[in-house]
């Protein structure tokens, strides 16, 4: 299926579409805690002042999303496990959560998200940081084909096991 996917920044308008993603997800995940769910309020005061969130749509429908964060000096910056300095945690741009619908899926739509928003925040942020679950393959492996590498593997969110993953432009 040839689709034309259009990649742009989200705002308050789309939350509600993206809620319902993340409700689908989380229901087809073969492993719930592949997944760390956003709520809406969450959603909304990350586009407010945390850092951005793109889309991609098809014919008017988002197929996907990423959700960007800047962390910069909070305590959960994973730069720190790059051990990088005070200005360069300023840098550290997080790729916090992206999720496809199934209908979307195969089309490497997170492929490009990611792609996309590299590029969008290259005049900014110099290192691009990630967590993934150790067994979610799909997303392990679309971030490595991007030049992605592990850090570290470690528990977060509450003891969940993850990668932490790097890149630097």
């Amino acid at each position: 299926m040839n689709l034309d996917i259009k990649i742009s920044q989200a705002d308050y308008n789309d939350v509600i579409e993206i809620s319902e993603i993340i409700n689908e997800i989380i229901k087809l995940m073969p492993d719930v805690s592949w997944f760390c769910p956003d709520d809406a309020e969450f959603l909304n005061r990350h586009i407010a002042k945390e850092g951005i969130i793109f889309k991609a749509e098809s014919k008017g429908k988002i197929a996907g999303y990423l959700m960007v964060r800047f962390p910069k000096d909070a305590k959960d910056n994973l730069g720190t496990y790059l051990e990088l300095g005070q200005s360069q945690l300023m840098k550290v741009a997080h790729m916090e959560s992206i999720a496809v619908l199934p209908e979307f899926q195969g089309m490497h739509i997170q492929r490009s998200l990611i792609e996309w928003a590299e590029s969008y925040l290259h005049n900014d942020y110099i290192y691009y940081m990630a967590t993934v679950h150790p067994e979610n393959i799909y997303s392990l492996n679309n971030f490595i084909s991007l030049g992605y590498k592990i850090v570290v593997t470690t528990k977060k969110y509450g003891g969940l096991p993850r990668h932490v993953l790097y890149k630097t432009l």
